[in-house]
């Protein structure tokens, strides 16, 4: 009775931070690689000051983001995932050290992703995906506070 799948006891959510610990992250995809850090409570993308409330979607997607279902590795391996080669890598830093997190071309049964550490993969629902990759790319063309009407600056 007290032997259950890792199914039955592993948390569901991609990962168990909370956004206001997250302080950097470096997002490798498609052999690109950018940025994010907070400085003086202003989210910078490289050296440039971006929309907060564009990041602050991202990142709550990205912490919200939960599995369907959760696989061992070796389930996934099995069903054609390629555990070795992500199609997305967020390196997330806190205050208290790291997380790297990596999603995994799509499967029939549902998208893998993986927190560093955890033997198994989380299977996200194609419309999660979709969502946090939108919200990913607002990131990445967001212009600077001032340009996109957020907060104007009168000099």
């Amino acid at each position: 009775a007290l032997e259950r799948a890792a199914a039955d006891w592993q948390s569901t959510s991609w990962t168990d931070l909370k956004v206001w610990e997250m302080d950097r992250l470096t997002i490798e995809e498609d052999g690109d690689s950018f940025e994010l850090a907070k400085q003086a409570g202003e989210w910078r993308r490289g050296q440039e000051v971006i929309s907060h409330s564009r990041v602050s979607d991202f990142l709550y997607a990205l912490a919200g983001a939960t599995a369907e279902r959760l696989i061992s590795v070796d389930e996934g391996r099995l069903l054609g995932a390629a555990v070795d080669s992500p199609v997305l890598r967020i390196l997330v830093e806190t205050g208290e050290g790291s997380e790297e997190l990596t999603l995994l071309a799509p499967l029939e049964i549902g998208v893998p992703a993986r927190s560093a550490g955890r033997e198994y993969l989380a299977l996200l629902a194609a419309a999660t995906v979709e969502d946090l990759r939108a919200k990913l790319e607002d990131v990445r063309t967001a212009e600077s506070p001032s340009d996109d009407g957020e907060t104007p600056d009168d000099g």
